[in-house]
C-alpha cells in the first residue's frame, strides 16, 4: 500500500509538472504571437505613414509644376489653366487610386500574415497538446508497470510469510 501510495504521489507530481510545462509553453507561444502581431501592426502603420507622406510629396511637386506651367503660359493662359486643372485632377485621381491600391496590398499582406501566424500557433498548440498526452500515457503505463511489479513482490512476500 505504501509503494502504491508513493507511486500515485509520484505520478501526480509528474502530471502536475507536465501540465505546468505545457502551460508555460502555451504562454510562450501566445506571447510570441502577440509580439509578432504588435510588430506587424507597427510596421504597417509606419508603411502607411510613409505612403501618405510620399503621396503628399508627389502631390506637392505636381501642384508646383502645374503652377509654374500656368504662370509662364502666354496668351492661351485660360486654355492652359483649364487643361492643367483637368490633368491635375486626373493625376490626383490616379495617385489616390495608386495610394488606395498600395494600402490595400499592405492590409492584405497584414491579414495574410496574421492568418498564417494564427494557423501556425494553432498547429503548435495542437502539437504541444499531443506531446503532453503522449507523455502522460507513457507515464501512466510506466506507473502501471511499477504497480504491477510492486503487487507481484507484495504477493510473493505475503506467500512467503
Amino acid at each position: 500500500a505504501a509503494v502504491a501510495a508513493e507511486g500515485a504521489r509520484n505520478m501526480q507530481q509528474l502530471t502536475t509538472e507536465m501540465n505546468d510545462q505545457k502551460a508555460k509553453e502555451i504562454r510562450q507561444v501566445e506571447d510570441q504571437r502577440a509580439t509578432t502581431i504588435r510588430e506587424l501592426e507597427e510596421q504597417n502603420a509606419k508603411e502607411i505613414r510613409e505612403l501618405e507622406e510620399e503621396h503628399l510629396s508627389r502631390e506637392q511637386r505636381t501642384r508646383a509644376e502645374a503652377s509654374e506651367a500656368l504662370a509662364t503660359a502666354d496668351g492661351r493662359l485660360a486654355a492652359v489653366a483649364a487643361e492643367g486643372a483637368r490633368n491635375m485632377q486626373q493625376l490626383t485621381t490616379e495617385m489616390n487610386d495608386q495610394k488606395a491600391k498600395e494600402i490595400r496590398q499592405v492590409e492584405d499582406q497584414r491579414a495574410t500574415t496574421i492568418r498564417e501566424l494564427e494557423e501556425q500557433n494553432a498547429k503548435e498548440i495542437r502539437e504541444l497538446e499531443e506531446e503532453h498526452l503522449s507523455r502522460e500515457q507513457r507515464t501512466r503505463a510506466e506507473a502501471s508497470e511499477a504497480l504491477a511489479t510492486a503487487d507481484g513482490r507484495l504477493a510473493a512476500v505475503a506467500a512467503e510469510g
